[in-house]
C-alpha cells in the first residue's frame, strides 16, 4: 500500500510537467505540413469520411467531429493519391496512387502493395476502384487489376499491351451487372464473364450498342448500367457528354442531365448521382431530377453518399465539403492552402514560405502562389495586393524576417520586385526606382535574394543589371554597387549573404561568388580558378555563415569553405574541400557532384544540406560525419527534391520545403546561450509503452549533463547540443532503469550556474 501511495504522489508531482508539454513532438519525430484540399477522391466507411487528396489523407467522423490525418509520416507508402476506397466485409480502405502504388489501411495497420509501381509497366496512374465481393478491381491506364483484399495479394493483371487491338486503350471505370464485368474505356465499353479468364482478351467482348470514344464513368443502379461518353475526354469531337443507361440489350440517353462533362456517378439505394466539376445533380430510379447543386463548387471530382442522405464532395480546390439540405459545409483539416515551397523563414516560431521558383536555367516558372505563412498551427496565404504594377506578383522565391521586428517581412520576387509586409498585410512593393529593369527578356524586375546586416541594412540582388548589388539602409534611403565584369549583365546574381565581418557575398551564376565589403568599397570575385577561390562549381547555391564565422558554400558541384578574414587579407584563397570516410573504407568528398540547394546550421553548429535529388544529410560541426542520410525512400521525406531547410531553434524542428511540400523533423539541437533557461524533460513522466528518447531542454550551450537515481549513482551523462540534451532512458550496460525518480544535473561550460531537475519513470 506504502508503495502504491508513493506512486501516486509522484504522478500528482509530475503531471503538471506532462500537461504543459504535451503538444510537444518528441526528438526524432516528424510532422507532415501538406494542403488538405486538392481533393480527388472520398469514400464513407459508415462513420467517417475518406478524402484523397493530391498530397495526402485525410478522415473526418461525422458523428464526433473528428479530423485524423494520413501522410507519409503516419505510415502511407507515397502521395499523389488518385482514389481510395472503403470495402466494407473486410473494413478495408484502399488507397491508390498515381503511379499504381496501393496501400490497404486495415486493422490500424498499413499494408503495402507496390509489384505494379515497381513494375516496368508505363502510364500506371488507377483511375478506379470497385469490388465485387472479395474482389477488388483497380481500372488503370494500362488496363485491369484484381485484387484479393482478404489475403492482400494481386489475383490477375490484364495489360492492354499484351493485345495490338487494345493498343494505347485506357480503362477508366468497372462496373458488375448480371454475372457480367463491363468496363469503360477510351476506346468504347466492353463485358467479360466474371467467371471467365479475363487476363485473355480475347474473352473480352466490345458493346456495339456504343459508338467508340472515351467512356470515362459507369455504375450500376437501379438494375442497370449508367455510363457516360466524355467528349470532353475525345479530342475529335465536341465537349458535350452524353449519359446513358443500358440494361443488357437496349441502352437509352438520359435526357434529364444536360451535356457537361460528368467526372463522377455515385448510387445508392434509389438514388444516384450525377457529378460535374461546377454541378451535381441527383436522379431517382424514373430518371427525374429530384435535387441540383451549382454553387459552392470549383473543380469537384468525386461525390459520395454517407448513411444519413448527405452528399460529400472531394474538391480540388476545397478538400471536401458536405451538401446538406441544400447547404455546402467545407470540412477541410489545418494546413497550408499549397504545396508550393521554394525558401522558408522562421521567427519565433512563425513560419513564412515563399511559394515560387525557378527554372534550371534560373528563368520563370510563372507560379502566382506568391507567399504563406504558419502563426499558432493557423495557416494562412499572404496577401499581395496590386500596387499598381502591370504584371500580377510572381516567383517569389525568397522571404526575410528583420532581426529587429517578427512582425516586419520582405519577399523577393523574380520579376516583379522587393514586396515590404508588416503585421501580415502588404506595405510596400517596389516595382521601379530604386530598383532597375533586367536586361534580359522575361519580366523586369528580378530580386534573387535577401540579407540583413549587422546594421540592419537590407541588402539585395537586383539581377540582371549594371548595379546588380542594392542596399534598403535602415534609415530608409537606397544604395547600389556595380562590378563591372565580374558581375555582367547576362548572368544570374542570386543568393545574397552576410559574414560574420559584414562584408556582403552575392551568388553570380556561371562566374561564382562576388564578396564585397562596403566599409571599403572592396570586392572579390571568388572562381573556380586555382588560388582565386578553386570553388567546384560556378554555379553558386546558397552560402551559410557558420558560428564559427565560416562561410558554407553549396554549388552545383557540391561543398566548400571559406575563412572570410582571409578573402581581402590574402592574395591567393581556395575553398575548404571536406573529405569523408565512404562504406567501402575510401575518401571521398562530401556530397561531391551532388547539387547542394540549402545549407543551414542548427543550435550544436552542425550542418543541415538540402540536395537537388539526394535527400537530405545532417553532417557534424567539421563535415566529416554523416548523422543523418534521409531520402524519401527510407523517411517521411516527401521528395529527394530538397528546395530548402528551415530551423526553429527554440524547439530544435527541422523543416524541409521539398518538391512536394513541407516535412519537419524534431532534431535534438537547440539555440541557447552561456545561462540556463526553464530546463525541464519531457516526456515526463516517462511511462511504461514510451520507448523514444527523453529531452532535457533549456540548458546554456554545450552543458555537461549527468543523470543519477535518488542515492546517488551515476546511470548517464552527455553533454548538450546546443540547449537540450537527450537520453534514451537507459543505463550506461544498454538496459532500461527502473521505476523511481532520476536526478537530472546539469552546469555550463564554466561550471558558473548549475541546475538541477528531476525525471520519473514508470515501469
Amino acid at each position: 500500500m506504502k508503495n502504491k501511495f508513493i506512486l501516486f504522489s509522484l504522478l500528482l508531482f509530475f503531471s503538471k510537467y506532462e500537461f504543459s508539454q504535451s503538444t510537444l513532438v518528441p526528438v526524432g519525430h516528424w510532422q507532415s505540413h501538406l494542403p488538405f484540399s486538392y481533393g480527388k477522391s472520398i469514400t464513407f466507411d459508415g462513420n467517417k469520411i475518406y478524402c484523397g487528396t493530391m498530397h495526402t489523407l485525410f478522415s473526418y467522423n461525422i458523428n464526433t467531429g473528428e479530423y485524423e490525418k494520413f501522410t507519409k509520416v503516419e505510415g502511407l507508402s507515397d502521395l499523389e493519391i488518385s482514389r481510395v476506397y472503403y470495402h466494407f466485409p473486410t473494413q478495408s480502405l484502399v488507397v491508390g496512387y498515381e503511379n499504381s502504388n496501393i496501400d490497404i489501411i486495415s486493422n490500424n495497420e498499413i499494408y503495402n502493395l507496390s509489384q505494379i509501381k515497381n513494375s516496368l509497366i508505363a502510364n500506371k496512374k488507377i483511375n478506379n476502384i470497385k469490388s465485387i465481393g472479395d474482389t477488388i478491381l483497380l481500372a488503370c491506364n494500362f488496363g485491369v487489376v484484381l485484387l484479393d483484399i482478404r489475403n492482400k495479394v494481386f489475383k490477375t493483371e490484364v495489360k492492354f499491351s499484351d493485345d495490338v487491338s487494345f493498343s494505347n486503350t485506357i480503362c477508366y471505370d468497372i462496373a458488375y451487372l448480371n454475372g457480367y464485368y463491363y468496363f469503360s474505356t477510351s476506346n468504347g465499353v466492353y463485358k467479360v464473364n466474371a467467371n471467365s479468364n479475363i487476363k485473355n482478351l480475347n474473352n473480352w467482348i466490345k458493346l456495339n450498342a456504343f459508338a467508340d470514344g472515351h467512356y470515362n464513368n459507369i455504375e450500376t443502379f437501379n438494375n442497370k448500367l449508367y455510363l457516360n461518353f466524355s467528349g470532353k475526354l475525345t479530342s475529335n469531337s465536341s465537349n458535350s457528354d452524353t449519359l446513358f443507361s443500358f440494361d443488357g440489350t437496349q441502352k437509352n440517353i438520359i435526357s434529364s442531365v444536360d451535356n457537361k462533362a460528368i467526372v463522377d456517378l455515385a448510387s445508392k439505394n434509389n438514388q444516384i448521382i450525377v457529378l460535374n466539376e461546377d454541378e451535381l445533380k441527383v436522379l431517382n430510379v424514373a430518371d427525374n431530377v429530384i435535387f441540383t447543386k451549382n454553387s459552392c463548387f470549383t473543380r469537384a471530382n468525386q461525390a459520395v453518399f454517407d448513411n444519413q442522405g448527405n452528399i460529400w464532395v472531394a474538391d480540388f480546390v476545397f478538400g471536401s465539403f458536405k451538401v446538406s439540405n441544400g447547404a455546402c459545409n467545407i470540412h477541410l483539416m489545418e494546413g497550408p492552402f499549397i504545396p508550393f515551397v521554394y525558401d522558408i523563414e522562421i521567427r519565433d516560431s512563425i513560419l513564412w514560405a515563399a511559394a515560387g521558383g525557378l527554372t534550371s536555367g534560373f528563368g520563370n516558372t510563372f507560379n502566382q502562389n506568391r507567399l504563406y505563412y504558419r502563426r499558432k498551427d493557423d495557416w494562412k496565404l499572404a496577401p499581395v495586393v496590386d500596387f499598381g504594377y502591370s504584371v500580377p506578383t510572381l516567383d517569389v522565391i525568397d522571404v526575410i524576417i528583420d532581426p529587429q521586428d517578427p512582425l516586419h517581412v520582405y519577399a523577393a520576387s523574380w520579376g516583379t520586385g522587393l514586396i515590404e509586409f508588416y503585421n501580415y498585410q502588404p506595405i510596400n512593393q517596389w516595382v521601379g526606382p530604386p530598383l532597375e529593369t533586367a536586361q534580359v527578356s522575361g519580366f523586369e524586375y528580378k530580386i534573387g535574394g535577401l540579407a540583413f546586416d549587422k546594421n540592419n541594412n537590407l541588402w539585395m540582388s537586383n539581377s540582371h543589371t549594371s548595379t546588380p548589388l542594392k542596399v534598403k539602409r535602415n534609415n530608409n534611403t537606397w544604395g547600389q554597387y556595380g562590378f563591372g565584369s565580374n558581375v555582367p549583365v547576362a548572368n544570374a546574381s542570386v543568393k545574397v549573404t552576410v559574414d560574420a565581418l559584414n562584408n556582403i557575398w552575392m551568388a553570380v551564376i556561371g562566374k561564382g561568388i562576388l564578396v564585397f565589403n562596403p566599409q571599403t568599397n572592396n570586392s572579390r570575385l571568388l572562381t573556380n580558378v586555382y588560388n582565386q577561390g578553386d570553388l567546384s562549381s560556378t554555379n553558386v547555391r546558397v552560402m551559410t555563415s557558420d558560428r564559427n564565422g565560416e562561410m558554407w558554400v553549396g554549388t552545383d558541384d557540391g561543398i566548400r569553405i571559406f575563412s572570410p578574414s582571409q578573402v581581402f587579407n590574402n592574395t591567393n584563397i581556395n575553398g575548404q574541400k571536406i573529405v569523408i570516410k565512404a562504406e567501402d573504407g575510401n575518401n571521398e568528398l562530401l556530397l561531391g557532384e551532388t547539387v547542394i540547394t540549402d545549407i543551414e546550421v542548427d543550435g550544436a553548429n552542425r550542418k543541415w544540406i538540402a540536395t537537388d535529388g539526394n535527400g537530405v544529410r545532417l553532417v557534424s560541426e567539421n563535415g566529416r560525419e554523416i548523422i543523418y542520410s534521409f531520402t524519401a525512400e527510407n523517411s517521411p521525406l516527401l521528395s529527394n527534391k530538397v528546395n530548402c531547410i528551415a530551423i526553429d531553434h527554440a524547439t530544435g524542428e527541422v523543416y524541409f520545403g521539398t518538391s512536394l511540400g513541407i516535412v519537419s523533423f524534431r532534431a535534438e539541437a537547440t539555440e541557447a546561450g552561456n545561462s540556463f533557461g526553464e530546463v525541464y524533460a519531457f516526456p515526463n513522466p516517462v511511462k511504461p509503452d514510451y520507448n523514444g528518447v527523453i529531452t532535457i531542454t533549456g540548458m546554456a550551450d554545450k552543458s555537461k549533463v549527468k543523470i543519477t537515481d535518488v542515492s546517488g549513482n551515476l546511470v548517464y551523462e552527455t553533454e548538450s547540443l546546443g540547449g537540450q540534451a537527450i537520453w534514451d532512458g537507459k543505463r550506461f550496460d544498454g538496459k532500461r532503469v527502473q521505476t523511481g525518480v532520476y536526478l537530472v544535473f546539469c552546469a555550463n561550460r564554466d561550471a558558473s550556474e548549475t541546475v538541477i531537475t528531476k525525471i520519473l519513470f514508470i515501469n
